[in-house]
């Protein structure tokens, strides 16, 4: 009887399926450590609608980042970093943008736009900051 190994992780990712016993098996052991699936969040039709306009122009958030501003707003309070304190700031999008001084001389400005999230109080605002280009 041969004896079964536990392969590395690159021997897994070199791994070509074949139709032999032992392909379940070392394909099963890459799946091991995946987290279990998490369940659906039920969320009403106007926290959906302002999920989307709060999302509609992001283009900084990452996926996970999303996944946490969704889970936050449906409820979920639990502070991933608890160590940074119980405020945390998502940065939803960055733009250039062209604006007129009171002198009518235009100015580049990048305007970023921020998700803050209170874990203590489990409020959250929108915050548009604003830079000087260069």
């Amino acid at each position: 009887m041969p004896s079964l190994s536990t392969p590395f992780p690159a021997d897994v990712l070199r791994a070509v399926p074949t139709l032999g016993a032992s392909a379940p098996w070392r394909l099963s052991i890459a799946f091991m450590n995946m987290p279990p699936p998490q369940e659906p969040i039920d969320l009403t039709l106007e926290v959906r609608q302002l999920i989307q306009e709060l999302f509609r122009d992001a283009n900084c958030v990452t996926r996970p980042e999303r996944a946490m501003i969704v889970k936050f707003i449906a409820g979920n309070r639990h502070n991933p970093c608890p160590a940074y304190g119980h405020l945390a700031s998502i940065k939803l999008s960055s733009h250039l943008r062209n604006f007129t001084q009171l002198d009518n001389t235009l100015i580049q400005l990048i305007e970023e736009e921020h998700f803050e999230m209170n874990f203590l109080t489990g409020q959250w605002r929108r915050v548009r900051k604003h830079r000087r280009l260069g």
